[in-house]
């Protein structure tokens, strides 16, 4: 092992393997105070690292061709693959995984990691593990058609996981065409109206600056709800390994370049949408179709950021739900089961209710 190594083995223990200087345990990041903390004797020091620009995650130039680049976590990691569920989480050399994170499942084993790219930025957990509870059972319970038994039902604990995302900038050039239609009302002798639509032909230009273009970067989640989980990306720094001290974070499965395809087609759909919604602005048109775009996107930039989540499960008759708690803002994600009994009594409420109000207003039931 030649000495460049040995100072980098140094370096990671300084930072991600920080010893409690009071009773000697590893301390771990704590949400929310930007500080480092020991469990054990409660001994806490603030991370001395601000939310500036000089220490966000930079933009870098997104280039078909790499999907491998700078591998170094900064810190000594393994990966960590579930045999139940196939996930791939990776942890700090001295952590333990005694479950999978996702699934829940003890069938994890350890395997030598792979050389992906390591992150350019994170933005650190707000949201601690008892809050994250509390917003979880709240939003349970909350459910007017929850089964009860499921309200009671115990939760599996949360587990902090930070999810790999992709973000991309660029500008955008458009050309355009499409139809635009006029509606006209014509009364009709028997006393009705039909519509009429006058049809002509419209092109235009547009151009828009993409910031931050989200794109999960994981291929294992079917639920929609994961790529709807909102972040404010400016809150990112720079990545550090201390961030990540007591947490899990997934690597990321879906490659750059094909992160870059599936944000494409989120941002064609949000052109089509502007575009149809000037369209109808410059002409007052009442109907757009046959809209055809052509893109030309400069500048492409990319961000490889870890995003925290809390996630936990419950099993309710041989079914398991999952749910998500956003780390920043606390914002709870996830199916619960529907109680049809509860269902079918509102449903009688609400008939009873209007059998009372109804014939006040005269209205025959």
């Amino acid at each position: 092992m030649d000495e460049l190594e040995n100072i980098r083995k140094e370096d990671t223990k300084k930072e991600t393997d920080k010893k409690c200087p009071q009773c000697g345990a590893v301390m771990t990041y704590k949400p929310g105070e930007a500080s480092m903390y020991c469990q054990f004797c409660e001994h806490e020091e603030k991370v001395e690292l601000e939310f500036n620009f000089d220490e966000a995650a930079q933009e870098t130039e997104f280039n078909p061709t790499i999907d491998s680049g700078q591998c170094q976590w900064g810190s000594e990691t393994k990966l960590i693959i579930c045999k139940s569920c196939g996930a791939e989480s990776v942890y700090d050399s001295l952590q333990v995984a005694e479950s999978c994170p996702y699934c829940g499942s003890v069938q994890v084993m350890e395997e030598k990691g792979k050389d992906t790219l390591s992150p350019s930025g994170v933005c650190p957990f707000e949201i601690n593990r008892e809050k994250a509870e509390k917003l979880l059972r709240e939003y349970i319970k909350d459910g007017w058609f929850t089964p009860s038994e499921f309200k009671e039902a115990r939760n599996k604990p949360m587990h902090g996981v930070y999810l790999p995302f992709w973000t991309f900038d660029s500008k955008v050039a458009c050309r355009y065409r499409a139809r635009c239609g006029f509606e006209k009302t014509i009364p009709k002798r028997d006393g009705s109206t039909q519509i009429e639509v006058t049809w002509r032909n419209t092109s235009g230009h547009y151009k828009k600056f993409i910031d931050d273009w989200l794109v999960l970067a994981s291929t294992r989640y079917k639920d929609p709800a994961f790529k709807d989980v909102k972040f404010d990306t400016k809150k990112n720094v720079k990545y550090k390994p201390e961030y990540l001290a007591g947490f899990t974070a997934e690597r990321y499965s879906l490659p750059l370049t094909d992160g870059w395809k599936e944000a494409q087609k989120g941002i064609e759909a949000k052109l089509s949408k502007d575009i149809e919604s000037k369209i109808r602005s410059e002409t007052d048109a009442d109907r757009v179709e046959d809209l055809s775009i052509e893109s030309r996107y400069r500048d492409i930039t990319y961000k490889y950021l870890l995003l925290p989540v809390w996630m936990s499960s419950c099993t309710y008759k041989d079914k398991v739900y999952n749910f998500v708690v956003n780390g920043q803002t606390g914002k709870v994600y996830g199916e619960t089961p529907t109680s049809w009994c509860c269902c079918c009594a509102a449903v009688a409420a609400v008939i009873i209710l209007l059998m009372l109000i109804l014939p006040f207003f005269g209205i025959p039931i």
